[in-house]
């Protein structure tokens, strides 16, 4: 999406999230949304839909129903939905007709049973395939079966790939591309199959699968013969997304308008609009936002959850695009890890949008028990994290903390305890921030973590530093080397960092050997930091020097500091560097050297306003030392008159 979206543009999609929220809420039943009450209850807070609302139910509508009871694994759901079709006007339909029994077959593979059901189902769809002048196809269903209905088996494969030559030679001995034929389906099913491998061969195996399989499907259309209704939206759709995961978004694109062109059930149709939201190039930012929501709302609609889930959470990392989120002021540290807490600093409707978002994904896919809902509860409560609403944060993550334990799944316990943990610094609440950050490293380190477990025994050590337990941030700080070491190779910053951290600690506690840790940061930072890293662990070093009682080091190092800072670009931190050395200089007996430093800093316009303000405090503080009296005054009036500007 382009970043240019309006916040009239984000404040609509907020709203339209809100509301498929709403309507996910009311847990609607499959097929509400075609007038159709395919469970034995609807869900809390909403009523069974008016079969008339949407005019008279016919068999086109019952195939939808039964497709989405089908992709939410709701096997008497879809049996319903085609006992009504079959029965409903249009079902005299051929092609409506043979859908309906493919999805009854479909349903009957879900529900695991003996194959009695699935084979009245292929035996019903076979006579009507015969009665077509369709004798061949007929046969070879009933020969494979559950093959041409689920993803098949290895050997399942190997039995296909022999069929596929026999149809393949029977169509060119034929001379007649549109015959009585099963191939689209062996095609079809072998691409599944190819796809279940993994791996760039495979994919390129099924996207030849597939362009073959439409062309099939295509010359049957243009012969007059039946095609089953979806027959080949399925099959674009299938090529939509393997041409957008490989890159090629016009193909993708194309693929995706001719299934919204064609008449399509609403699943297809979202499906085909999540393709294009995820493949429009970039300005097309408000074309690609209308894609998202739509397949969001179609999917939310039709009660299809871990496809409304897939959709939400699509959409919240695109939306993500537009909010600017920086740290939260009176962080844990300098070196906090990368999970700070932060306020967005964009206009609120687009944080808004995206916690919308993700809350959608995240409540769909728990109700559906998708493999991915915990990872989608944790996207949901980082949002509100850095949205900065700790206690919705909180609520959010503690449940995930639970559940994550329970499943075992440490890592993602891990993650969620970090996130907890500055929701709860955030919420003033110290202690319990620091046992959350605690549980996570020892549980990133049981997973052989040591780089998430140095991140968070850092935010730890920072915090504890700033508390009453300077001792306890000591060790904290002295565990994050340890496994910052055995995290090395990779992330050879990560241990200057870590050795930065341990290093002002001791000194602050009036250990000189603090200053060696240092030493060892900066030889890092020389091979892998950047110009203002060393010019910040100079910085360090210089106020390390000064706790321990070095003051003609500590004011060099600062003054070398800010020529540092300033060669990498920040004059900001060079003038605090200089306005260190100076408040040295000061307090070692030097007032005038002192005097002098403060009067360059207060007498330089281009400085920043606190910087000036503390320049002229301090000027003011060593003339009144030397002893004189109205340059101390005139500091003083400047230093008021400085506070009534605006800053």
């Amino acid at each position: 999406m382009a970043s240019d979206l309006s916040p009239e543009t984000l404040e609509a999609a907020r709203v339209r999230l809100a509301a498929a929220l709403r309507l996910a809420s009311a847990d609607p039943v499959l097929g509400a949304g075609l007038g159709l009450g395919l469970d034995s209850a609807p869900g809390p807070g909403l009523e069974l839909a008016d079969p008339d609302a949407h005019g008279p139910v016919d068999a086109l509508l019952c195939l939808e129903a039964a497709r989405q009871a089908v992709l939410a694994e709701a096997p008497e759901s879809a049996r319903t939905a085609v006992a009504r079709g079959l029965d409903s006007p249009g079902a005299e339909d051929p092609a409506v007709r043979l859908a309906l029994l493919r999805a009854l077959a479909i349903a009957a593979c879900l529900s695991d049973e003996d194959g009695e059901r699935m084979a009245e189902a292929l035996q019903e769809r076979a006579a009507l395939l015969r009665r077509l002048g369709l004798d061949r196809r007929a046969s070879r269903e009933l020969q494979l079966g559950a093959a041409l209905l689920r993803e098949p088996t290895d050997f399942e494969a190997t039995v296909l790939h022999g069929v596929l030559d026999d149809e393949r030679e029977h169509l060119e001995r034929s001379g007649r591309s549109s015959a009585d034929t099963v191939l689209p389906d062996v095609l079809t099913a072998l691409a599944v199959h190819a796809l279940s491998r993994g791996g760039l061969e495979h994919a390129e195996e099924a996207e030849r699968l597939l362009d073959e399989a439409l062309t099939a499907l295509e010359a049957q259309h243009a012969a007059g013969r039946v095609v089953p209704v979806g027959s080949t939206s399925a099959v674009r759709l299938m090529l939509a997304r393997l041409t957008a995961g490989a890159g090629r978004h016009e193909s993708a694109r194309a693929h995706a308008e001719a299934v919204l062109g064609a008449e399509s059930s609403d699943s297809a149709r979202a499906s085909a609009h999540l393709v294009l939201a995820a493949s429009l190039p970039e300005p097309d930012g408000d074309q690609a936002l209308e894609h998202g929501l739509r397949a969001v709302e179609l999917m939310t609609g039709a009660g299809l959850r871990r496809g409304a889930a897939a959709a939400a959470a699509h959409l919240a990392r695109r939306l993500g695009e537009h909010v600017t989120v920086g740290p939260r002021d009176g962080g844990a540290g300098p070196d906090e890890a990368r999970h700070d807490a932060g306020h967005a600093a964009a206009d609120a409707e687009g944080p808004a949008a995206v916690l919308a978002a993700w809350e959608l994904a995240a409540t769909q896919a728990e109700r559906a028990e998708a493999p991915d809902a915990p990872a989608l509860a944790f996207a949901w409560g980082h949002q509100l994290l850095l949205t900065g609403l700790e206690e919705e944060a909180e609520a959010v993550l503690d449940s995930l903390v639970t559940r994550s334990g329970l499943a075992g799944a440490h890592r993602l316990r891990a993650h969620a305890l970090v996130d907890r943990g500055y929701a709860r610094h955030g919420l003033g609440r110290a202690d319990e921030a620091l046992d959350d950050w605690r549980l996570a490293a020892e549980l990133f380190v049981d997973e052989g973590d040591h780089e998430d477990a140095a991140r968070t025994l850092l935010a730890a050590g920072a915090l504890a530093g700033s508390t009453e337990e300077s001792v306890g941030g000591l060790e904290l700080f002295s565990r994050a080397v340890d496994h910052a070491r055995i995290a090395r190779d990779e992330d050879p910053g990560l241990l200057a960092v870590a050795l930065h951290s341990l290093g002002y600690a001791m000194c602050e506690r009036s250990d000189p050997q603090g200053l060696e840790v240092l030493d060892e940061a900066m030889t890092l930072a020389e091979r892998t930091g950047t110009a203002w890293q060393r010019a910040d662990f100079l910085d360090t070093r210089a106020r390390a020097l000064w706790a321990l009682s070095r003051p003609q080091e500590a004011a060099s190092a600062a003054l070398e500091a800010a020529d540092r800072f300033r060669a990498a670009a920040d004059a900001h931190g060079g003038a605090q560097a200089e306005l260190f050395a100076a408040f040295v200089v000061a307090e070692s007996g030097a007032p005038e050297q002192g005097a002098t430093l403060f009067g360059l800093l207060a007498d330089a316009e281009d400085q920043p306003y606190l910087v000036r303000v503390a320049a002229l405090s301090g000027l003011a503080q060593c003339l009144e030392q030397i002893g004189d009296d109205d340059g101390a005054a005139a500091a003083r009036d400047r230093l008021e008159a400085l506070r009534e500007e605006p800053p």
